[in-house]
């Protein structure tokens, strides 16, 4: 590597150490929100003494994080695109539905659960976004099996690449048996969630995309390093990395089971030892480091170890440095409480950490001063005990043998404060006003209870209560997920040449992005987000249709595909995304069909009653030239 490259590697290096918050109080702040969170030692225990410890981290960050997942993983649709001026929304939800997919398929519940955890207790989560190009291998078993039923069968495998028949043998009859070796495009959206302590960006930015540089540490093992094609002369001389390490948080956050240990990092074979990487994305002015570079800051995603660029090899041995132009930073960043202009921002364990400790304190004294109340200490007067081990042992009925009746006395123990249990009150109040997280939304208030208070009135405060966490998850939708989807469909334009069959709004669809344009169409959040929005809106929405239904005037412009539209909405409110199994569309065959035969029979009613009606008259005339006739013979008489 040439001394312009190691140069650019001292700035790379530079830069995680201007913005490496392990040194700082962020990440003090880290280790102990995370010892707090499993309910570890607060620090002040003495020996002897109750070590009870009050799970006010825990408690509010759980029942956040159920608040979080029954809004977003409840089967309805929060974030969706929004239908540009010359497409139809069946257009714009098979986009959504194809995102859908790629987070599906990167498991995104796992992914969001874990977001969630690091932004309520490490202060933020971070999502790296990335298109990740990769081979599916599968194993075609064949056995006398004909040759154009073979054909059949990889045609039904979708985006076959290569087909390796090397171990397929022809049978004299014309048959083939052996394994048929496919490789299928594999290619997907690839979702790294980063742990905070190895994620470093430029501290004086307070978004992501306004950053100079992002970078974030990846350990990974010599054998994957290989499979990602990166050099083999280069992987046999890398190491683990020793100068950024952040050893100290992930311990926090493991020492609810002191399971951290530095034995597994290094007591590996050498093709499964760990190799700290860096990929770093920077605004940079290549051209002072490599010949051949523009000569402009562009922003460039590099992969380097310890003192050196990272080389991928081709399949002729060739080699070229891991430097790559990029058009946007592909990071994304939450914060619970953002700072407006900061770039560390609050999360719930932060404000309830020193509530924890003065809860736990608080409620330790208590738990003392009853058990000294049950296990008190005596007064023993200097050899009137023939025995002092009894003193020490206070087993119930036990015997203390003394040589004068006054020999012994329990010391009086302090009773109980009665401001101890309004007190006590006083802490559990105030943690609900910092973490707007109360009793009453989590149904734990019994004294909502009352025969005063109705059910829907118990209900109304509840969801007053969950105002705050409502706020919150709705910021998460507008500033997380909506950048996270746009994203991946910007990757899906640019990448994925592959033509997926989706299922929109109970309709097979064919989705292919590379066929759709840039920019990104905006997205939007529902305007009902939580579930108990959702319930307010759908009896909203039923209340507008039993009003348009009755008003014969409306009721006009009120039509079949109005209506559908209505309760398509309605069953989306209630979780329900394939509403085509209770309800046809006004476009499908079966009810365009069902349409021509009620049409043709009352038409066919129609006819009848026309003939009837004839009839009818028909009769009316015969009586009437009847009774003429009778009437001039009755005057001819």
């Amino acid at each position: 590597m040439t001394g312009e490259l190691r140069n650019l590697v001292t700035v790379l290096d530079q830069q995680i150490v201007e913005s490496d918050t392990r040194n700082t109080e962020t990440g003090s702040q880290r280790e102990r929100n995370h010892v707090y969170y499993s309910m570890g030692a607060i620090g002040n225990e003495q020996t002897g003494r109750s070590h009870y410890v009050d799970p006010a981290v825990m408690d509010t960050v759980e029942s956040k994080k159920a608040f979080f997942r029954e809004t977003f993983f409840s089967g309805r649709k929060p974030v969706k695109f929004r239908p540009t001026e010359n497409e139809r929304q069946q257009q714009a939800d098979a986009k959504s539905a194809s995102v859908e997919r790629q987070l599906e398929n990167y498991n995104w519940f796992q992914v969001l659960r874990d977001c969630l955890h690091a932004a309520f207790v490490a202060k933020r989560c971070e999502l790296h976004v990335e298109w990740e190009e990769d081979d599916d291998p599968t194993i075609l078993q064949a056995v006398q099996a004909q040759p154009h039923h073979i054909q059949w069968q990889i045609q039904q495998i979708n985006d076959v690449v290569d087909v390796d028949m090397e171990a397929v043998q022809q049978n004299p009859d014309g048959t083939l048996t052996g394994n048929i070796r496919l490789i299928a495009d594999g290619s997907r959206v690839k979702l790294r969630l980063i742990a905070p302590e190895k994620y470093y960006r430029d501290p004086y930015a307070a978004y992501p995309e306004d950053c100079a540089y992002c970078c974030f540490a990846d350990e990974v093992t010599r054998s994957e390093l290989l499979r990602q094609g990166i050099d083999p002369a280069q992987v046999d001389t890398l190491s683990s990395e020793y100068r950024h390490r952040s050893d100290e948080e992930d311990n926090a956050r493991k020492a609810h089971d002191g399971s951290w240990t530095r034995m597994r990092k290094y007591s590996r074979s050498e093709e499964l030892e760990l190799i700290t990487t860096y990929w770093t994305y920077s605004w940079l002015d290549l051209s002072q480091y490599m010949d051949g570079a523009p000569e402009e800051p562009r922003l460039y995603k590099i992969r380097w170890a310890k003192n050196e660029i990272l080389r991928y090899a081709d399949e002729d041995g060739e080699t070229r440095y891991a430097i790559d132009e990029v058009s946007e930073m592909p990071f994304f960043e939450w914060s619970q409480y953002k700072i407006s202009h900061a770039a560390n921002s609050m999360c719930d364990a932060d404000v309830l950490a020193p509530l924890q400790k003065q809860l736990s304190t608080f409620k330790r004294l208590i738990i003392d001063n009853q058990q000294m109340a049950n296990t008190s200490r005596w007064l023993a007067q200097e050899g009137g005990v023939r025995d002092m081990r009894s003193l020490l042992d206070t087993t119930i009925g036990g015997v203390v043998r003394v040589r004068s009746p006054d020999a012994v006395a329990p010391l009086p123990v302090p009773p109980l404060s009665p401001a101890a249990m309004a007190a006590v009150e006083m802490l559990e109040t105030d943690k609900e006003s910092r973490s707007g997280n109360t009793r009453l939304a989590k149904g734990m208030n019994k004294d909502a209870m009352s025969e005063q208070n109705a059910a829907s009135m118990i209900e109304r405060l509840t969801n007053s209560a969950n105002k705050r966490i409502a706020g919150e998850a709705r910021d998460f939708a507008e500033s997380f997920l909506v950048p996270v989807m746009r994203h991946i469909y910007k990757l899906g334009v640019r990448h994925d040449y592959r033509t997926y069959q989706l299922e929109v709004a109970g309709k097979q669809t064919q989705a292919s992005p590379q066929q759709w344009s840039e920019p990104a169409p905006h997205a939007e959040v529902a305007v009902a987000l939580t579930p108990d929005e959702s319930a307010k809106r759908a009896m909203s929405l039923l209340q507008l249709h039993q009003m348009m239904s009755m008003d014969p005037m409306v009721g006009q412009l009120y039509g079949i595909t109005q209506k559908h539209a209505m309760f398509d909405e309605l069953f989306d409110l209630f979780g329900v995304t394939d509403a085509s199994r209770f309800l046809m569309s006004p476009d499908s065959p079966e009810f365009l069909r069902s349409q021509e035969k009620m049409l043709a029979q009352q038409q066919q009613e129609q006819q009848q009653l026309m003939a009837q009606q004839m009839f009818q008259l028909q009769l009316m005339q015969s009586a009437d030239t009847r009774e003429w006739r009778r009437v001039e013979q009755d005057q001819q008489k």
